[in-house]
């Protein structure tokens, strides 16, 4: 795990009357940093037409492994996460992180509490997967709040992300089912309780189980 703390102090210019925001990064030693080094990333401030944004640079993480996640947070349940693949962490690509995405944090969810619990997303073909029955069209048009963090002492320097919520079970166990039982997993969407899931998502989640049924 590498923790990035960034600080953003304001400035404000006699001169110019503009508010000026600018970033120091440090690693987990709180060691201030200018570059990327060996399991340490940097962030930069850039500053758009709009708004400012953060571009965080990893030019030397860990190899080796099939899924990755990246955790931006200020506390234990304000935070943002993002998982992808080894393809993408081990090229030389640029991983574009969009603002307020929410269905990043939502998938994100779920493959912690599956690992936590059955390990069935163990591969990027599988995170893909869920990204397919799960797809963005269905997440951002739920009445949804990510879930809370349960972990009973957040370290913002070992930071551990635990969530337990009902909503969340029950969509992995739909998802568990896709392939070995489709008709019951097509039940289940059917009989999420309204509270959870809006007409829209559940008529794109019946829609792309269908399709997948036939699929098989």
């Amino acid at each position: 795990t590498t923790l990035i703390k960034s600080t953003s102090n304001e400035v404000v210019s006699t001169a110019n009357p503009l508010t000026v925001f600018e970033s120091s990064s440090f690693n987990k030693d709180e060691l201030r940093i200018k570059k990327s080094e060996y399991r340490e990333s940097f962030l930069s401030f850039k500053r758009g037409p709009e708004m400012y944004t953060w571009e965080g640079t990893s030019k030397a993480i860990k190899r080796g492994y099939d899924i990755y996640l990246v955790a931006f947070y200020t506390q234990e349940n304000r935070f943002y996460l993002k998982t992808f693949s080894e393809s993408i962490a081990s090229g030389n690509n640029t991983l574009k992180l969009e603002p307020h995405d929410r269905h990043d944090t939502f998938i994100s969810s779920l493959f912690l509490m599956d690992l936590v619990g059955e390990g069935y997303i163990d591969s990027p073909d599988k995170l893909d997967d869920l990204n397919m029955i799960y797809p963005s069209g269905f997440s951002l048009a739920l009445p949804y709040t990510q879930p809370q963090n349960i972990v009973e002492t957040f370290d913002v320097k070992k930071p551990e992300f635990t969530f337990d919520g009902s909503f969340e079970s029950q969509l992995l166990s739909l998802f568990y089912k896709v392939e070995t039982n489709p008709d019951e997993a097509i039940e289940d969407a059917k009989n999420i309780p309204k509270k959870w899931i809006s007409d829209s998502s559940r008529n794109t989640l019946l829609s792309i189980l269908e399709i997948r049924k036939k699929q098989d």
